[in-house]
Parts: C-alpha cells; sequence; structure tokens
C-alpha cells in the first residue's frame, strides 16, 4: 500500500506485536542485540505519512473490494472455474482474488491476449522450493494443484463495475474457445 517497500501491522495482543517488532528490527529486542533471525523491515518515515493517509480510506476501499468479488462471484461461470472458500463467520477483504482453474496457463494467455493481466502468486508450492525442500514431489499432491491452477483476477478499489464485467465475459468466454 505504500510507494515503496513498506508495511503495517496492527494486532491487541501485545506478545506477538512484541515478537513481530524483534523480526522487524533484524531479530533484535535491544540495540545490537539479536535474539533470533530476524529481517530489516522498519518503513521510512515517508512510507509511514503515506500508509497513515490511505489509512482513512481501508474501510471503504475493503468494502469496494468485497463488492466487486460478489460480482465477480456472480457473473463468472466458465465450467472447472473454483473460488476461493471464505470459511462460515469469516469475512475476507479480498486482497487478492483468487481462483483455480486446471487450464490456469491457457486461460490465463487467453486473457492476456484481450490486453487483461493477471497475476501467479505463489507458482510453486513452497515444499518443492530450494530453501524448503524437504520433501519430495508428490508429498504434498493439493499443494502442488493449488500450485498449478491458482490465477489472481485484476481486483483493486479503482476497478470499475464494468471492467470487473470485461474481465469476467473474457474468463467466460475461454470455454468457447476450448471448446
Amino acid at each position: 500500500g505504500c510507494f515503496g517497500d513498506a508495511g503495517f501491522i496492527t494486532s491487541d495482543d501485545g506478545e506477538w506485536m512484541a515478537r513481530a517488532r524483534t523480526l522487524a528490527q533484524g531479530g533484535q529486542q535491544e540495540r545490537n542485540y539479536a535474539v533470533s533471525a530476524g529481517h530489516n523491515s522498519r518503513g521510512d518515515e515517508l512510507q509511514a505519512a503515506i500508509l497513515n493517509c490511505k489509512l482513512a480510506h481501508l474501510d471503504e476501499w475493503n468494502d469496494r473490494r468485497r463488492k466487486l468479488a460478489g460480482l465477480y462471484r456472480q457473473c463468472l461461470s466458465l465450467h472447472g472455474l473454483r473460488f476461493q472458500n471464505i470459511p462460515d463467520g469469516s469475512e475476507s477483504v479480498f486482497h487478492l482474488f483468487v481462483v483455480r482453474h486446471p487450464q490456469r496457463n491457457a486461460l490465463r494467455a487467453y486473457l492476456r491476449e484481450r490486453g487483461i493481466e493477471t497475476l501467479i502468486h505463489y507458482p510453486e508450492a513452497v515444499h518443492l522450493q530450494p530453501a524448503f525442500c524437504q520433501t519430495g514431489q508428490g508429498a504434498l499432491p493439493e499443494a502442488e494443484r493449488a500450485a498449478a491452477e491458482v490465477l489472481s483476477l485484476p481486483l483493486h478499489p479503482c476497478l470499475s463495475e464494468s471492467q470487473a464485467e470485461v474481465v469476467a465475459d473474457a474468463v467466460n468466454e475461454f470455454a468457447a474457445v476450448r471448446a
């Protein structure tokens, strides 16, 4: 949400926040004394000022994302397309609108040809990446399937309903060209 690398964390759990601060300070609870591995994740004052201004719009933007996600769910009818599951009693802010489709790469190429950009978040299952390679291919089949099928459709507070409908129409048209 910034104009650089920054963000913020909020919580009413004091213990959890203390841990987050330690991790963001390179694992240091006090200057030059690291108690765990961490990162330098401190944002500068300019990024903090930008986030502070944007915070006033957060509820409005989250409501907008929910509305657009509802429109997508209502309009998308492509056979085999799966939506993320929102557990009962929970509410998503739809930071991303992630769908799954067994022909994800072909669908993505089809949308790109129509000027619709999509993203693939987490294109490879974590357990298959070199840093975490504890198990081999096939050890977590659902994670591997998800990594091969997930696709993030355009979703942001400035997206218009008509733009979302264009995306949905293009996704739905994909079935006709694949038949």
